[in-house]
């Protein structure tokens, strides 16, 4: 059986409000951006660490910073000098002075596969710090930064602080452009340039600073020899403070004189130490000019000194351990004993060039004489 419902008499509820889907979809406008300002002066930092730089056995740091492709000149020196040094040349950038915005700091990797970061980053942030510089954040990348990895590729130096824990730059330093196209060398230009960093730093170690060492040009090598001779010799006046070097190599046609300094000199000059001190100096000069080098010097005690480096007496301490450097960093060499004033020529032209420098360091001549002598010395042994 079935029953019919009766039909409802309450009343049907309809909504006020029409439906969602059936309301008029509305545009969302979206505001136009606007140009956003940076709230921060990106600052890359780069620093790698120089070993034997200044003296064998002692670490030094070279830096180099970079603010929007313009980098400073790489400064050397201890850790604080040398962020005290990158310090004060962003405090005198114009960047800051036209609009004073804190410091993003961003310490990038260097060369080196050992010691890729030698300065922690937030040791670098104290250092800004301490120098009233504001920092916004810090951070260690990963990746190398191309602008100060390029200035800090170049051997020496631009500014070098020594003393003084601020660290000081003597001289104002100047903006330089970084270049876009990257600079090629040929295989002679490469040797030379890897020979004048060689007497560079022999210079530096062992030549007096008001009379600095003089070498002759080097060759165009299109490849490196297998074996060079290199002759060197000293000439002095005993019981005095002159003593000078030279040193020669025949196949290669460089010449080179200088006069020591005074530390391996000690107001008693003495033809044993002179020797010595020319021997290392020869191996320093010459030891990547070939894959093997022999330096032949006619000094028996000095070839003694050399077999026993540690025999040398503490009062020439220097020269004992700027020679035990030069001994055990450069083993392609070799010294030999050779009969001095003979018929060897390689002999006769060191001793030649060693009393060229002898006598300007005597008599007091003007480093431009010294130089017009050893030009033309060098060219004598260059065409003889």
């Amino acid at each position: 059986m079935t029953t019919a419902l009766a039909p409802s008499t309450a009343p049907i509820r309809r909504p006020s409000t029409p439906s969602p889907a059936c309301m008029p979809r509305r545009r969302v406008r979206t505001q136009a951006s606007g140009p956003t300002t940076q709230a921060h002066l990106p600052v890359d930092i780069t620093v790698r660490k120089l070993t034997d730089f200044f003296r064998p056995g002692s670490s030094a740091f070279a830096g180099c910073v970079s603010i929007r492709g313009t980098y400073s000149p790489v400064v050397a020196g201890n850790r604080a000098q040398v962020v005290q040094s990158l310090a004060q040349w962003i405090a005198r950038r114009p960047e800051l002075a036209q609009s004073p915005l804190p410091l993003q700091v961003r310490v990038h990797p260097s060369a080196s596969r050992t010691t890729r970061f030698p300065v922690d980053a937030a040791y670098v942030a104290r250092g800004l710090e301490s120098a009233g510089l504001g920092i916004a954040g810090t951070e260690r990348c990963d990746t190398a930064d191309l602008t100060t990895l390029t200035a800090l590729s170049r051997a020496v130096p631009d500014v070098i602080t020594l003393a003084g824990p601020s660290g000081r730059v003597p001289n104002p330093p100047t903006n330089q452009q970084v270049r876009a196209n990257r600079v090629t060398r040929t295989v002679p230009e490469r040797f030379r340039t890897g020979f004048e960093i060689r007497a560079h730093f022999t210079d530096r170690w062992w030549g007096a600073t008001d009379r600095p060492l003089l070498v002759s040009d080097f060759p165009d090598l299109e490849e490196k020899p297998e074996q060079i001779d290199v002759y060197t010799d000293a000439s002095c006046v005993p019981g005095s403070s002159w003593s000078a070097i030279g040193m020669a190599c025949p196949e290669l046609g460089v010449v080179a004189s200088a006069v020591l300094d005074r530390e391996f000199i000690k107001d008693h000059a003495q033809i044993r130490v002179a020797e010595t001190a020319a021997i290392a100096a020869g191996v320093m000069l010459f030891c990547n000019s070939a894959r093997r080098i022999i330096v032949h010097s006619d000094s028996r005690p000095a070839l003694q000194w050399w077999a026993d480096l540690e025999s040398i007496p503490g009062r020439w301490s220097t020269l004992r351990s700027y020679a035990v450097h030069e001994k055990k960093s450069h083993r392609n060499a070799e010294v030999r004993w050779v009969k001095g004033h003979a018929d060897c020529e390689g002999n006769l032209w060191a001793d030649r060039a060693a009393r060229l420098s002898l006598h300007a360091a005597r008599w007091d001549e003007e480093d431009a004489v010294r130089r017009e002598k050893f030009d033309n010395l060098a060219a004598e042994f260059r065409w003889r």
